[in-house]
Formats: C-alpha cells, structure tokens, sequence
C-alpha cells in the first residue's frame, strides 16, 4: 500500500528535517495549516515533509494514500511514520542525525509512539496530542475492527511512551480552549515525559490553534531551531 507525501526544500542542503503528522481525519495539507507550515520551515532552512498516512481516506479529505478511514487502527499509523521516517534519513538533502517530528492531534499521538520506538527522530513536537487514547463509536467498523483497535491502544500510550523519548527533547503545545483534547492532557504528558523537556500552552487557543498560527509555528519553529539546526552531527 502506498504512502504519499510532499516535501519542501531549503536553499542549503543536506539540511535538518521535520515530519509533520496529520490528525485523525486530515490529510498532509491540514486545511491549508500544514502548506503553511512546510513553506516557513524550509525558510527557516528545514527540509520540510508532510504525508498522508495510509488508512486516512474520508469523503471529505484529499488524502492521496492508500485506505480508508474506517479500517485505520493506530498500529498501522506508527508504521507509517517510522517507514517515512527512514525514507527521510535516506534523502541526500537531509541530515539524517537532525530529523525532527512534529504531530497534530492524532498525528501528536503517532509522533510520541513512533518517536519511542525510532531513534531516527532526533526532536518530537506534540500539538493537541492526547495522553491516551480510547475507541469511540465514530472511528470503529465492526467487532474486528474493535479489537485491533483496542489492541493497538493498549500497545501504543502516548502516558508512557513519552518517557522513551529522552534523551532527545520532546515539546508539547496544546490550547488552553481545546474542546476535543483537553489541555490537561498536554499537563499529564509532560510530567510524565523525561528531561530534556518543554510545556507550552497557547491562551485562547482550540484544538487546531485556529486564530493562533502565528504564535504557534514561532514557537515550534523557534524550538527545533534551538534542537536540530545547530546540532553537531554525532
């Protein structure tokens, strides 16, 4: 099965990498959020790559990879990272000791799970990312699909697999408006989380930093620059 995705480049290469991970029903453009954020990243000098994760398909979305929605479990989503993580340390163009992850709700979940279980991702950035994660009626099809998708949920916890990130550092953002993941959850994350570690909460902000773009990608961009853009390779 196929996974597609897109990538924008600095004008210095080999260069550091973000993965931006898409939320549970979104696709590699995020509503435009994700274009944004590729172009400024690459401005910044980062090989930016966005994909769409397999099993992402809805009749609302543009996802370009293979599977729908329906059949999605989270173990196949950890997968897809990991696989896209090694195709980014194999680029040329990047600098395989400075590759970063940042995730968007569910794709905030799959950054922390991936991350743990990957040293490729030398940085993780959590946006909106639940602590742990619970099947609803809404994202289950059928008695077999609720198995593989509890299994996948006691397999993967974002609680505890965070503490596996360190001692690579690990940011995590949230909105303190957020009605679909409660900032609280980025709390928990946090002290969870070993040091080297970071906690910031945008006032005001929903589950999609709707009105705060700006102040969000400041902060992200700001912080792996600090990680990745100087790191000496090694």
């Amino acid at each position: 099965m196929a996974i597609s995705g897109i990538a924008d480049y600095p004008k210095i290469k080999p260069a550091p990498a973000v993965i931006l991970m898409h939320g549970y029903t979104g696709d590699k453009d995020e509503h435009g959020r994700f274009v944004e954020a590729g172009k400024r990243l690459a401005a910044k000098g980062f090989v930016a790559i966005r994909f769409d994760f397999r099993y992402g398909k809805t009749p609302e979305n543009k996802s370009e990879s293979d599977g729908q929605l329906s059949d999605m479990t989270p173990e196949e989503w950890v997968s897809d990272a990991k696989v896209v993580l090694s195709y980014a340390a194999g680029l040329p163009e990047v600098d395989a000791e400075r590759i970063g992850v940042v995730g968007l709700s569910m794709g905030g979940y799959t950054a922390i799970c991936s991350a743990a279980r990957s040293k490729l991702a030398k940085a993780v950035v959590a946006w909106s990312a639940p602590a742990v994660l619970r099947p609803t009626r809404r994202w289950i099809r059928g008695k077999e699909h609720l198995e593989r998708f509890k299994r996948a949920c006691e397999a993967f916890v974002p609680l505890l697999d965070c503490k596996r990130i360190a001692p690579r550092p690990f940011l995590v953002v949230a909105g303190t408006e957020d009605s679909v993941v409660d900032f609280r959850n980025a709390v928990k994350l946090f002290k969870s989380a070993r040091v080297p570690k970071s906690l910031y909460l945008v006032g005001g902000a929903d589950h999609v930093f709707s009105n705060h773009q700006g102040e969000l990608l400041g902060v992200t961009e700001g912080w792996l620059a600090s990680k990745l853009a100087s790191r000496e390779k090694g």
